[in-house]
């Protein structure tokens, strides 16, 4: 009876002939493709014995323990996809590259970089706090880098410990999520450090996170990493946010700057809420002027390139040609308080706009 661990697929331990398969619930697995939960895992042979004889590990499921993945080639490369990790695992990665694929962390895990590699980490899930590390080698005292980590589609659950992590060559970040602070401060950035679509939500946004995403913004800066720093800048204005008071002016200018365009970063949206605002604006003005004609949208426009000159109205005539839409001397107070509100809150978005293109295309 073959192992069960993955729909059929072959284990690649079927030729370790002295291992004994155990049932456990209503399925045949090998003792390293046995479940964690599974009371006969205890009794399960030493993991770390399959380790550096073969390049093939998924499946795996590793108990709480130290593996040492001690690879001799630079040019070796390990396969983990598939594999779950129980709480207090610590990898300890030589040379060579370490694919990481759909793995489970059950709980605390750390990475130990001892030598120069390369990281694969592809939709994974991090459920407990994950700590990176850059140990320092003593007969040459210098820090052993990891010179490549990908990091696409995880979701990191808990906090995500980088404070004595050295990332040598490049680090890319991609459709990932921090839903836990992240801890900067310490960590050496690469030059080629790059992130598309990174969040950092729920309890990632914290006031007391705001010095480490600043640590990070600025060592970006230096690396003239627009996109990135900008990513950092608002999870510190976020997490700076959470310390105010709510009838503090700054804590709404803030808001509204983030609501509009994510702290400069996304000038398009800036633009769809500029468009938003003359749509509502010119529904607000059908609905007093009881019409939906060209003449509504004229005055809407004007409200733009003339702000605030309803309040130097003094006739219907006077009012740069539009006195159709008036009945009566002068614009009441309703009328006079939605155009000045309109006028404000146009003004504020077209300065949004810009400032959100210059944040885009900046060059230094």
């Amino acid at each position: 009876m073959p192992c069960d661990w993955s729909n059929g697929k072959e284990c690649q331990f079927a030729n370790l002939h002295h291992l004994k398969l155990i049932e456990y619930a209503g399925s045949t697995y090998c003792p390293y493709h046995l479940p964690l939960d599974a009371p006969q895992k205890a009794a399960s042979p030493d993991h770390q014995a399959i380790i550096g004889e073969r390049a093939d590990l998924c499946g795996v499921q590793f108990p709480s323990r130290t593996y040492t993945f001690q690879n001799r080639n630079a040019n070796s490369v390990t396969l983990m996809n598939d594999c779950h990790f129980a709480p207090g695992v610590v990898l300890q990665l030589f040379l060579g590259t370490y694919e990481i694929r759909r793995a489970r962390f059950h709980g605390e895990v750390k990475f130990e970089n001892r030598g120069r590699n390369k990281v694969l980490l592809t939709g994974s899930r991090f459920v407990g706090p994950l700590q990176i590390q850059a140990l320092v080698q003593p007969s040459i005292s210098r820090d052993w880098t990891a010179a490549n980590w990908e990091i696409d589609s995880v979701d990191f659950e808990e906090v995500v410990d980088l404070s004595s992590a050295t990332f040598g060559e490049s680090l890319r970040l991609s459709d990932t999520t921090f839903a836990a602070p992240v801890e900067f401060e310490g960590c050496k950035l690469p030059q080629q450090t790059v992130a598309h679509d990174v969040r950092f939500v729920d309890r990632a946004i914290d006031q007391d996170s705001e010095g480490s995403y600043r640590y990070a913004r600025l060592a970006l800066a230096e690396h003239r990493n627009r996109d990135l720093e900008g990513v950092l800048y608002a999870a510190e204005k976020r997490s700076q946010r959470r310390g105010m008071k709510w009838w503090w002016p700054s804590l709404w200018v803030s808001t509204v700057y983030d609501v509009a365009s994510r702290y400069g970063q996304d000038y398009v949206r800036a633009l769809v809420v500029f468009l938003g605002i003359q749509v509502a604006a010119y529904v607000g003005y059908g609905a007093y002027f009881q019409r939906w004609d060209s003449s509504v949208v004229v005055f809407t426009f004007a409200q733009l390139v003339k702000p605030f000159e309803l309040f130097s109205v003094r006739t219907a005539t006077a009012t740069s040609g539009m006195s159709d839409l008036f009945a009566f001397s002068a614009p009441g107070p309703a009328l006079l308080f939605g155009s000045a509100l309109h006028s404000i809150l146009s003004l504020s978005m077209v300065a949004i706009f810009l400032l959100a293109v210059r944040w885009r295309f900046r060059r230094e």
